[in-house]
């Protein structure tokens, strides 16, 4: 059963199958213990018979039909976009050659504090030194590393 589920819907299902599979073994269990109250008996180990076995899996097979009907109208999976940090927006604020002016105006813009500020700079440093940004100033002694 499990295989010939996961083939129509996708291993996204599996989930739903092994799940059914625990609901199926837990109704037997249940049906042998009405089952063994109803005869007055209370064997030790209880082991569940073929009749409690197969009214599981027949109640099992409707709730697996709902399951699958229930998946299959689920939307597609969207993923949003993780939301960017502070550094992130700054990074992608600046263009890709600025000035001083430039940088001050963008940190100003993006609430940026000081010592953020100069956490910042040590990061265009790197980036600068990789190519990635061109820096067109020298850093004042407040921001010197």
């Amino acid at each position: 059963m499990q295989s010939k589920y996961i083939a129509l819907l996708g291993d996204d299902f599996i989930g739903s199958v092994r799940r059914l599979g625990l609901i199926a073994f837990r109704m037997a269990m249940i049906f042998t213990v009405l089952r063994s109250f109803e005869h007055g008996t209370l064997e030790n180990p209880m082991i569940f018979d073929d009749e409690d076995f197969d009214a599981a899996m027949e109640l099992v097979k409707v709730l697996m039909k709902h399951s699958s009907h229930v998946f299959s109208e689920l939307p597609e999976d969207v993923t949003l976009p993780k939301p960017k940090n502070l550094k992130e927006q700054f990074l992608d604020a600046l263009p890709k050659t600025f000035n001083r002016q430039d940088f001050l105006k963008m940190a100003t813009t993006l609430g940026i504090k000081e010592k953020r500020l100069a956490s910042l700079c040590k990061l265009l440093i790197r980036l600068a030194s990789l190519g990635w940004y061109y820096i067109y100033w020298a850093f004042k002694r407040s921001y010197a590393f």
